[in-house]
């Protein structure tokens, strides 16, 4: 036979840890899933930024587009040589189609990385739910453990006393 103390602690100890432990890896893939949440809020700051980047770009393109055009009647008005041959509407034509399709490729680039980044951020979001029901799924099955544990350890002590 083995004092109440004893007994206690050894029937006790088995059933309570792996509960203990579940709770630690509940918390522990917590905060991986709080550290992807985060992951994919700055990859949506990331989009934000390729948006207003586009955009600076397209500016800065029409401002030159517009200063070339403006050189170019200059130049033709004052009946300099106008390079791309031609009419000065015949010339104006050019220049703007280039610049639409300037334009065009900026906002296919655009495009095309802000769908990466979304699929970035979607693939965080994926992860930290995946981590987020590992948690969950560790916290229950250590509270799913307690009434298998407690008759390991009923049948363990029925002998000691």
């Amino acid at each position: 036979m083995c004092d109440p103390v004893t007994a206690t602690l050894f029937f006790t100890a088995p059933i309570w840890g792996p509960v203990v432990e579940g709770r630690q890896q509940q918390q522990m893939m917590n905060a991986q899933a709080d550290v992807a949440n985060l992951n994919a809020r700055m990859v949506g700051v990331q989009m934000g930024q390729e948006a207003k980047r586009n955009e600076l770009e397209k500016t800065d393109l029409l401002r030159r587009a517009g200063l070339q055009k403006a050189q170019g009647r200059t130049g033709y008005a004052a009946g300099n040589v106008l390079l791309d041959a031609g009419s000065p509407v015949d010339w104006e034509v050019s220049h703007d189609t280039m610049v639409a399709e300037d334009i065009g490729r900026l906002d296919y680039q655009t495009a095309m990385n802000l769908w990466g980044l979304q699929t970035q951020q979607t693939n965080y979001r994926a992860q930290a739910n995946l981590y987020e029901a590992a948690g969950k799924n560790a916290w229950t099955s250590s509270l799913l453990s307690i009434p298998g544990n407690t008759m390991q350890m009923g049948s363990m002590l029925i002998p000691l006393l």
